[in-house]
């Protein structure tokens, strides 16, 4: 989250199809740039993304340096009243990181505990509501989870990210909930909490429907420190740990390291990964990733 006023890009990094494969490698490979953000004026920093399955469209929010003012692109271009009419918002705070659900964006504010959502309007998205995560100061991210019953009714399931629970940030928690369109609140009814020994900063996440792995994005206080921490997340109600023990972590590099920091991630439904980082004096669009 930390700001960055030079170029942004989103990396797209070709997964291997299958839960082994995709559990046990270590280093990402065949990494090469999707496109470059346009139009971005005030807009440099660069901070939630996810994929729309109808089209494949990558969806970001980039905010103003120095104020919580953000705007929507799609593919790298903004998208223009998005926001009651206006091309951009206060509304929607710190804009950390986006789902996709049934022809709605999902974006977590950093800056409160809560979650607005985006109605499809033709071919991109208007804001339309806001949701609260109840007994909880921040939501630091979002992603869409599975279809479950509860109390006879079946819902749909999200992680949210609350962040650090301890004061080294060596411990991150997230809340599964479903949302409630009467109290616009959402209803926490499980979570767990995933070691963080080396106290990176959170940053967006992506769950990947047909595998059930978990990926969490983590980056320092500098460039060049960047992690995805991937674990298996199957339960729904109660609470439960993931150790170091039980993630399998991915570094992100690039051919000069201190240039970046990860910011969101995301999966498309032909199984391609995305990347969206800030970075600081990028020139060469494509990007190769050896294998360590």
């Amino acid at each position: 989250m930390k700001t960055l006023t030079k170029l942004l890009l989103v990396a797209m990094l070709l997964l291997l199809p299958c839960v082994q494969a995709e559990a046990s490698a270590k280093t990402w490979v065949n990494v090469s740039q999707a496109f470059k953000t346009t139009e971005l004026k005030d807009f440099k920093t660069a901070e939630g993304m996810c994929v729309d399955p109808k089209d494949n469209a990558i969806y970001t929010i980039q905010k103003k340096s120095g104020e919580e003012t953000c705007a929507l692109f799609k593919n790298g271009v903004q998208v223009k009243k998005a926001f009651n009419g206006k091309d951009t918002t206060t509304v929607i705070g710190h804009g950390n990181d986006i789902t996709y659900y049934n022809n709605h964006l999902y974006i977590a504010d950093y800056s409160t505990a809560k979650v607005h959502r985006m109605k499809r309007s033709g071919s991109a998205y208007v804001y339309e509501k806001t949701y609260t995560l109840p007994g909880y100061s921040r939501v630091w991210n979002i992603e869409t989870y599975k279809r479950t019953k509860i109390n006879g009714d079946e819902k749909q399931l999200f992680i949210l990210g609350t962040g650090p629970v301890n004061n080294n940030k060596t411990k991150l928690k997230f809340v599964i909930a479903w949302f409630d369109n009467t109290s616009n609140n959402f209803h926490e009814v499980g979570s767990f909490v995933v070691d963080n020994p080396n106290s990176n900063v959170l940053q967006g996440i992506a769950y990947n429907q047909e595998t059930g792995w978990l990926h969490i994005g983590l980056s320092t206080a500098t460039q060049g420190k960047n992690n995805i921490v991937s674990i298996k997340v199957t339960h729904v109600s109660g609470s439960k740990t993931y150790s170091t023990g039980d993630q399998v972590i991915r570094t992100y590099n690039g051919p000069d390291n201190n240039k970046y920091e990860i910011e969101s991630i995301g999966i498309a439904t032909d199984g391609k990964f995305y990347v969206l980082v800030n970075c600081t004096g990028c020139q060469d669009p494509v990007y190769h990733i050896k294998t360590q």
